[in-house]
This record gives C-alpha cells, structure tokens and sequence, in this order.
C-alpha cells in the first residue's frame, strides 16, 4: 500500500474549531479541555507508521481521517461514542513521566468510582483498565514548560470499528497477551448496572461533564 494514498494530518493542517488531539492548548490561556469528537478518526502516536498500524484498505475507502499527535503512545480511534481530554500540568522537576501518567488518568479513576463505585487501575505503562479490558489510552508531550496529557476514553461500545480500522499494534502491553481488539478492549457502559448505561449518548455527556467538574474543582492547583 503506498502510502502516499493517505494524508496524515497533524495540529498545523487543521482548521480553529478542530482540534483532536488537544494541541490547541499548547497556544491557549486554558489549561484543560474535555471534548466528544464529531466525527470518527484516527490518531497516530507521534513515532507510528500508518501502514503498520491501521487497516489501510478501510480507511481509505471509508474516508476516515489520519492525525499525528505529537505526544507518543499508541493509534486511537475517534468517534461521537467515546470522548476526550486533555490537561496542561505544571511541571516540576520532581516529578517523572509516570507521574504525569499517573496524574492524567487518575482524573478519570476518580469519576468512575465517585459516580459509580467502579474500580479502575492503571494497566501496561500507561492505559486505564477495569479488570484485563482497557478503557482509556493516553499520550504526554512534554514542552520546556508544562506536560499535556492527552487521553482517548471508551465511553460506548466501539469495538467493531476499532477492529475495522485499527491493526493489531505493533507494540502492546504485557496484560493485553495478544488478544485481539474485541478481547482487549472494553467501555465503561458495560459496567454500568443502570440507566446511564442505555443510551450512548447521554452517558458520554454525563461523563464529560463529570470530568470537567472533576479538573475544575479536584485538579485546579495542579494546572499550567
């Protein structure tokens, strides 16, 4: 597959109103932002090969978009059943890469258990799990000045398409132990018992709007 059959889109290609990687904060007096893309995505880490770790062949012929953040971490897929967020963290020279990890994710540990008594644990060097199955992705881009976390967060079940555009990664966690997407990913709609759990979309503008009360009033003293 010739790679020139694709466009990669980085932050600079894009236009104001998007913004799926969270970069727009790297320019912005804001310190946090939590979003549900419009529209599905792709997004590579900063290091990663299109033709290594997407199915090409469907992504082409569904249009999907390619985008290159400038953070690492491994390929997500964007889509309305799932959210975003990003966080500019001060930085501080005590503090290790783990740490900001560490930080980030915890954002969403504590929504899930506040909410919904739902234990989470950080998985692998950086994902967010409930049990084996992964529920969030993240990646640090670390400027002279501050870290901003960016993290990708399964709210609604999109394993189908995931498995449809996304290979299976070139590198991976010791946890996942080569189980495919289905095996190894999950959404936080499977854990939920009640009504939340019914309707995709509302769930995942509860939870956004749970986390952004969560960085405002938990994380503040913490912020860029």
């Amino acid at each position: 597959m010739n790679n020139n059959e694709i466009r990669i889109l980085k932050h600079l290609d894009l236009i104001d109103d998007q913004d799926p990687m969270g970069e727009s904060l790297i320019h912005s007096d804001k310190s946090s932002k939590v979003w549900i893309p419009e529209t599905q995505g792709t997004v590579l880490g900063s290091s990663q090969k299109p033709e290594l770790e997407l199915n090409i062949s469907n992504i082409l012929a569904d249009n999907i978009p390619v985008y290159k953040r400038r953070g690492g971490g491994g390929c997500v897929l964007l889509s309305s059943k799932g959210l975003c967020y990003a966080i500019k963290f001060k930085r501080k020279k005590d503090l290790s890469i783990q740490d900001y990890f560490e930080m980030g994710t915890s954002v969403l540990q504590n929504v899930l258990w506040k909410e919904y008594q739902i234990e989470s644990h950080m998985r692998g060097i950086s994902d967010l799990a409930i049990g084996d199955k992964k529920i969030l992705g993240c990646s640090l881009y670390l400027p002279k000045d501050f870290a901003l976390f960016y993290a990708s967060v399964l709210v609604g079940d999109e394993s189908e398409a995931i498995s449809k555009y996304l290979s299976h990664p070139t590198r991976e966690p010791d946890y996942r132990q080569g189980r495919n997407h289905a095996e190894f990913i999950s959404s936080i709609s499977h854990f939920i018992d009640h009504d939340d759990s019914k309707n995709d979309t509302s769930l995942v503008q509860k939870v956004k709007n749970l986390l952004e009360i969560e960085i405002e009033t938990e994380w503040i003293h913490a912020l860029a």
